[in-house]
């Protein structure tokens, strides 16, 4: 089931749409808990930004708000959600979605699904039950910053449902760590979140916003940032 609520952006009001079973996390998005940005620093006036997992469109709505001129690219395997994003920013500007995952292999993978199939739980990687799945095409996530063509990414937010390992291991093995400023990533376990900040910390300062040992937010963000 369906719930709306009315979303002013760039002086437009449209309706806005999500699961009612995700409200709670979707509001979360949208009041800024999820992805604070005290700690980006963006200074162009028109940034990219990148943004895997987008569900039914909260974080990249978030950042329109912040960031009206941004450029930003969307990323959402699963055919239902990716339908329910197109309806909720088709109205924005500059805002380019894709219906396919990112990975750190190209082809066609299952989604799997989550407890309850909630849309905020698929995951290319498997859970311990099986909830069912459909079928996606992914991509590298290194191979869609290689065609911008030398721009920088000002902000890349990540969330993937225990996927996130893979995807940072495949784009820092493919592009040097200059090429993104931010990155916001979702982790799902304290091991994760501790590999995370070990390999990663020799390129990025790391801030973690959201924490807690099964899922939280971390920041990274390079230093001159």
């Amino acid at each position: 089931m369906l719930k709306t609520i009315k979303i002013e952006v760039q002086n437009t009001s449209f309706d806005f749409s999500y699961p009612s079973e995700e409200e709670n996390m979707v509001l979360s998005v949208l009041n800024g808990k999820e992805y604070p940005l005290d700690y980006v620093t963006i200074v162009r006036k028109n940034p990219i930004i990148i943004d895997v997992g987008s569900n039914c469109g909260a974080s990249v709505l978030f950042f329109k708000l912040n960031y009206p001129d941004a450029v930003i690219s969307c990323y959402e395997p699963c055919l239902n959600t990716f339908n329910l994003l197109n309806d909720n920013l088709n109205q924005l500007n500059n805002v380019k979605t894709n219906n396919c995952g990112l990975w750190n292999k190209k082809g066609e993978f299952r989604l799997n699904y989550g407890l309850q199939k909630l849309t905020g739980s698929f995951s290319l990687n498997e859970w311990e039950e099986d909830n069912g799945g459909e079928y996606v095409t992914t991509k590298l996530l290194s191979d869609e910053i290689n065609n911008l063509e030398g721009h920088k990414v000002d902000l890349l937010k990540i969330d993937v449902e225990g996927a996130e390992v893979e995807i940072m291991y495949e784009l820092f093995s493919n592009i040097k760590s200059h090429m993104i400023e931010n990155i916001f990533l979702e982790y799902h376990g304290e091991v994760i979140k501790n590999a995370l900040i070990e390999d990663f910390s020799t390129m990025y300062k790391v801030k973690e916003i959201v924490g807690g040992k099964e899922q939280g937010v971390l920041l990274f963000f390079n230093e001159h940032s």
